[in-house]
């Protein structure tokens, strides 16, 4: 009973102070943009577009409070941006002016998703901790407690998959929220914490453990595919390309998982743990350390084809586009690198290090750091 109550007192609490976060045109049907974290299903951190640097400046947003590794989502012009303080800033592309903000009450680690005219959060609230938001009316279509996410959801084939940190993928139904099913990563009293965000190529859901168990499952039934382990825990979010699975650990090693099987196809010893996600295009996977070296691996073995030293921790995924790839740095600078060298060749100073992997679309960069500072970019003619 006190469970229904505080649903219903929830909702009403929403629906009263969130007036003012509301679109006054709907977003196109069919979105095309970054519409969650890693901008498709297998979370590769690709651009849509080619945007070669030098790169200009546009505008700078101050967005509250810090944010999650991926807290940046974007559709038909605008952003939405998630913090630790659990709100979702509603920011214009063309000249960072902020349009609305809301909060969701705890903290938004992952980047939110957009399906249509819907949003869609999840928090590490202990109450609920999904729900989907109609943009245009202000009203909540469904809420779901599914645990602590300290991740991003994944939207695929009319489903939603996300982890929790009690250890648990759940699966639910996009358009009302049900539970379609739910998947634990351990039998003991005490599930294995996660911190991966979920990837997937259409009929398989993947992940990484604290413990270092490295997870496939259906994405139809929940039902367990394989499982490998890294040494250490996998807090990095994996990415699916070329019928492989690419993800680090903090082991040290980056890995090359078979998708169908599970193998080890490769794993490379990079001499430093790794913290953040990995970007992948064609032939080549790009990825960071802790001890600020930033590889170029190829797919296939692993071999390396070039490394750049950085001046500090690389904790974030990186951004390809094109023939350029973006990378922020502790150092509190933003890089673009050729892609086939490793060459920096421009770079920015930023008010906070970097705390969010770089989202590319329209021709537009944008990033944050933590100095909850939200920034966008474009080409800028020499």
């Amino acid at each position: 009973m006190m469970g229904k109550l505080f649903f219903a007192w929830f909702a009403a609490m929403f629906l009263i102070s969130c007036s003012p976060f509301r679109l006054q045109r709907s977003l196109p049907p069919g979105n095309t943009g970054w519409i969650m974290y890693g901008r498709e299903m297998e979370r590769a951190n690709v651009a849509g577009c080619e945007i070669p640097p030098p790169l200009g400046r546009l505008w700078t947003c101050d967005v509250s409070s810090g944010s999650g590794t991926y807290g940046i989502a974007a559709a038909d012009s605008l952003l939405f941006v998630g913090n630790l303080q659990g709100e979702i800033h509603i920011v214009r592309m063309r000249d960072g002016h902020e349009l609305c903000s809301r909060s969701f009450g705890s903290a938004i680690f992952g980047a939110p998703v957009i399906d249509d005219d819907t949003l869609i959060v999840a928090t590490s609230g202990d109450e609920v901790t999904m729900l989907a938001y109609i943009l245009t009316t202000g009203k909540i279509k469904w809420q779901q407690k599914v645990g602590d996410v300290e991740t991003s959801p994944l939207l695929m084939n009319r489903r939603l998959y996300v982890t929790t940190y009690e250890g648990k993928l759940f699966c639910l139904n996009k358009s009302t929220g049900e539970v379609v099913w739910t998947f634990t990563t351990s039998t003991r009293t005490e599930p294995e914490i996660i911190r991966s965000s979920p990837a997937g190529d259409g009929t398989r859901v993947v992940f990484g453990c604290d413990d270092g168990k490295m997870v496939a499952v259906s994405a139809d039934s929940g039902k367990l595919l394989w499982v490998q382990s890294a040494r250490r825990s996998i807090v990095s979010s994996p990415s699916i390309s070329s019928g492989k699975v690419f993800v680090g650990s903090l082991d040290s090693t980056f890995y090359a998982f078979d998708l169908d099987s599970g193998n080890v196809v490769w794993s490379r010893p990079l001499g430093s743990r790794i913290f953040g996600s990995q970007a992948v295009l064609r032939s080549h996977v790009y990825v960071g350390t802790s001890a600020g070296i930033f590889y170029c691996l190829d797919v296939n073995d692993g071999t390396t084809i070039w490394s750049t030293h950085m001046n500090e921790l690389l904790n974030t995924a990186p951004l390809v586009s094109d023939s350029i790839v973006y990378i922020g740095s502790s150092d509190k600078k933003l890089y673009a690198c050729i892609a086939s060298t490793g060459k920096c060749v421009w770079e920015d100073q930023l008010l906070g290090r970097m705390a969010s992997a770089p989202v590319g679309i329209d021709g537009f960069l944008f990033v944050l750091d933590d100095n909850h500072t939200l920034y966008g970019y474009r080409h800028r003619e020499e």
